[in-house]
């Protein structure tokens, strides 16, 4: 079965997932996840600049890296997108 999400919004709706559970997400997090997924590094790391152009995602450091959260005005969407389709799609290829 196809996603209805595209690979940005996929991104998106993990990031808002570990938003919610306090896990840090940071680029390095995010290709080793989506890899499993067979998004490779460079496809995420556009799909994370595209989500900068929307203005869907913001960063702060840390550690040397950026970790990244979904500002407070998109984030009713992300939350809709992630119930809806991402939630129980992510199950079948992560393992929490």
């Amino acid at each position: 079965m196809k996603s209805p999400l595209s690979s940005e919004l996929k991104i998106a709706c993990e990031i808002y997932r570990c938003n919610k559970k306090d896990i840090v997400c940071t680029t390095p997090y995010l290709i080793k996840k989506f890899k499993l997924y067979g998004i490779d590094i460079k496809r995420t790391e556009t799909a994370i600049n595209t989500l900068f152009d929307w203005r869907m995602l913001r960063c702060e450091w840390y550690n040397e890296n950026r970790t990244y959260f979904i500002p407070k005005e998109e984030k009713s969407k992300i939350k809709y997108m992630y119930k809806k389709y991402w939630k129980e799609e992510r199950k079948i290829f992560f393992d929490n």
